[in-house]
């Protein structure tokens, strides 16, 4: 059996503002299982994914949001139907250590556990390339957040400059979401913290990334569903018809 196909629609972001209905109703038409959402949501959210026939997988949120308060988002997954709450973004400051962060995901993910949600963290490279003492913030987290699970970005553990597919089966009973994107070097700003400067996130099969070990490093982990993501292109709309056209072409990796 393979895995649902999902749409981060943060990759249609711009499109998503214009005609939010109307994008959804794209999404639907192009065949994908269901979607991942972020940020603020339209009321009418539920109704409109059931109506159009898609699933919610998971919604994004951001660190500083859940630390002002995590309830409503809790909530909202409840209301969605979805499983998981996925922190999207996180970044040390002088003020706000990886081992403060560390410990308040700890404490989100307890929270989520009591409602039968889980809390789930998405990567970036800067999460691998920094460390707390001799240990990727990654790994750290792993260890010191031990109730929080992972939402693997395999273009971004490639950034990062670890192996993806030995990555996911390093983390394979922690991983219950999986992004399938693809990058391609680019020069960068060499004062970039976080590294995503270096890197342009292109079409599925164009870019850096050994999708194809990675898909069947997925297909052993937790993982519930596969999320399509392409943070920039030139034609959002286009790109996510084109990623998922690839994903079913490679379908023997999923089982």
């Amino acid at each position: 059996m393979t895995l649902p196909i999902g749409l981060q629609v943060y990759s249609l972001r711009d499109a998503l503002s214009k005609d939010f209905d109307g994008t959804l109703t794209q999404v639907s038409k192009m065949g994908y299982d269901g979607v991942e959402l972020f940020g603020e949501l339209p009321a009418n959210i539920k109704s409109l994914v059931t109506s159009l026939g898609l699933r919610v997988s998971s919604k994004h949120g951001l660190y500083h949001d859940f630390l002002k308060d995590l309830q409503p988002h809790l909530d909202q997954i409840s209301e969605l139907g979805a499983s998981a709450l996925v922190c999207a973004w996180s970044m040390a400051t002088p003020d706000n250590s990886w081992e403060t962060i560390t410990e308040n995901l700890e404490k989100f993910a307890q929270a989520a556990k009591k409602q039968n949600i889980a809390f789930a963290y998405h990567n970036h490279a800067h999460e691998l390339t920094q460390k707390v003492g001799n240990q990727a913030v990654l790994d750290y987290m792993a260890i010191n957040a031990p109730t929080m699970v992972f939402e693997q970005d395999i273009a971004w553990l490639h950034a990062g400059g670890v192996n993806a597919a030995q990555y996911l089966e390093t983390y394979a009973n922690r991983t219950v979401l999986a992004h399938v994107k693809d990058v391609k070097a680019k020069s960068g700003d060499a004062n970039d913290p976080t590294g995503l400067s270096s890197w342009e996130t292109i079409e599925l099969g164009k870019g850096d990334v050994n999708l194809g070990a990675a898909l069947t490093a997925v297909s052993k982990t937790k993982s519930q569903w596969l999320l399509v993501e392409q943070d920039n292109s030139d034609d959002p709309i286009r790109s996510a018809k084109n990623n998922l056209e690839w994903l079913r072409q490679h379908s023997k990796a999923l089982s």
